[in-house]
């Protein structure tokens, strides 16, 4: 199998972190809490004497527990137990369990229409050990098994992820969820089957031994060893699946190094917060909290474009040609050349590239960087009209991240653009990865004058905030939270938001 490094990197440091906080005490809580209801449960059936409904309950109960959490993991929620309400209330959990219930009868209705049922296995591994049949549902129990096993994540994510039902019936939509990310769904299979292994080889050993010596005690043992493993399969599957889908499919160019700053650039270091450690260095755009203004400003155009990953300009430069000319397959060494050019010779770097625009297919890294470098002439009619054919071309043959950069430079005049929504939620969460906190701010938040129901860009605004108090922007994290709650007071965010102004106001007044 074969992924992109960055990709699993920076999921990967997601994951580990995940994983660390679930190892804590407070998975005995959620585990608790699970063996408590399910036991009384259990009992109150078997009472009633229909204990073949247990199961079925078991399913639901389980199915919702995965849901509370992948919809916390969703929001950035890195801890908690089974009563954080971070990701929304228990009705959306239930609608998110429904999407998955929806999606597992998928393969539940074909191997019950062959006959296969549970209660069965029993009696059918008797008769294939006594060679009177019984192949066929143990054969037909072993692929239940199987699926049992492989789906939960895959559908898990697909319904947390989803904003409808519709989604889930989307091409589109799956292929945008899952493409390019194969190491990063192993790694949940890694993490969730590893760590239930573990727990059973850690403690399955301690209470066998301890039987022997204390059978009370090692009933106990066995409690705490349930309890803790109960609590930590719902809460490591349900919140890594939530981060899988809320992170999303990093742009090819996620591992490339930051550009340089001007030495009067005035930007300082930042870090994404999704990723965790990946170093990115980003102007900061003067813009002002929509909180302090009515109208955001415009940001100032980035100084250099962020250079991509080597097989994404090819790949971009000569699988779409609708004009007919020669593909420019060295674009990477002639833009690197206009680029270094236009320090001594601005004119001349823009000539080169208007050349090279001329005579070659158009290249995404060509358009991208002449819009940028016209802006930053003061040439804004000129850049705005190569941004026009430069977005489309970028959006076009998947250069999200070069699609951000040409979006952010005329975000005063993005609705010239004419692109849907989705595109520019996609083109905030991209400048929001990459540190670009000022225009993904002010992408969301146009977003949120229009539609304030608009969950993705409350998340994505929720996640600036939170970069803003992590690089000490006490004052601007705690306008956000206030516009926040002023604009979407009935979110099923609104206690996230009151938490983070909370501390926002916290930090700001130790700061003074």
């Amino acid at each position: 199998m074969t992924t992109n490094g960055p990709e699993v990197d920076a999921f990967g440091g997601v994951t580990g972190r995940v994983l660390r906080e679930t190892m804590a005490t407070r998975t005995l809580a959620t585990g608790s809490v699970l063996v408590l209801v399910f036991g009384s449960l259990g009992y109150i059936l078997s009472r009633l004497g229909t204990p073949d409904a247990f199961p079925v309950f078991l399913q639901l109960g389980i199915t919702l527990a995965l849901a509370r959490f992948a919809l916390n993991g969703l929001v950035g929620e890195w801890g908690g137990t089974i009563f954080s309400s971070r990701g929304g209330s228990w009705w959306d959990a239930s609608i998110v369990a429904l999407r998955y219930l929806a999606l597992s009868l998928i393969w539940i209705l074909p191997v019950l229409a062959l006959g296969w049922r549970p209660q069965e296995i029993g009696s059918a591994v008797g008769d294939a050990m006594m060679g009177m049949g019984g192949a066929g549902v143990l054969s037909l129990s072993t692929l239940v098994a199987a699926l049992v096993g492989l789906t939960p994540p895959v559908f898990l994510i697909a319904a947390v992820g989803a904003a409808g039902f519709g989604d889930l019936v989307s091409r589109d939509y799956w292929r945008g969820l899952f493409r390019g990310r194969l190491g990063d769904l192993f790694l949940i299979y890694a993490l969730y089957l590893g760590g239930m292994t573990m727990t059973a080889l850690l403690f399955l050993p301690l209470i066998t031994a301890t039987l022997f010596q204390s059978r009370g005690f090692g009933v106990f043992l066995g409690l705490v060893g349930l309890t803790f493993g109960a609590g930590l399969g719902v809460s490591l599957l349900g919140r890594l699946c939530g981060f899988f889908a809320g992170l999303e499919r990093p742009s090819e160019d996620w591992g490339a190094a930051p550009a340089p700053l001007p030495p009067d650039s005035g930007a300082t270091p930042r870090t994404n917060p999704a990723a965790g450690t990946t170093p990115l260095v980003a102007p900061r755009a003067p813009t002002s909290s929509p909180a302090r203004s009515g109208a955001p400003k415009a940001p100032a155009p980035a100084a250099h474009p962020r250079p991509v990953s080597a097989a994404a300009p090819a790949e971009a430069g000569g699988s779409l040609n609708p004009s007919g000319k020669t593909p420019l397959l060295d674009a990477r060494p002639r833009v690197d050349a206009a680029e270094a050019r236009f320090e001594s010779d601005p004119q001349g770097a823009i000539e080169d590239l208007e050349e090279l625009r001329e005579h070659y297919a158009p290249h995404v890294l060509v358009m991208h960087l002449m819009t940028l470098l016209q802006a930053r002439m003061g040439r804004v009619e000129e850049s705005l009209r190569t941004a026009r054919e430069a977005l489309p071309l970028c959006l076009e043959r998947g250069a999200v991240r070069l699609a951000a950069e040409i979006y952010a430079t005329h975000l005063d005049r993005a609705a010239e653009f004419k692109i849907p929504r989705d595109t520019i939620l996609t083109l905030a969460d991209d400048l929001r990865r990459s540190g670009n906190f000022g225009p993904a701010e002010e992408s969301y938040t146009k977003l949120l004058e229009k539609d304030r129901n608009e969950r993705r860009a409350v998340k994505g605004l929720l996640q600036v905030a939170e970069a803003w108090l992590e690089n000490s922007d006490y004052l601007h994290a705690r306008d956000i939270y206030r516009f926040l709650l002023e604009r979407c007071p009935d979110s099923p965010l609104a206690a996230y938001m009151e938490e983070g102004l909370a501390e926002a106001e916290r930090r700001l007044a130790k700061a003074s």
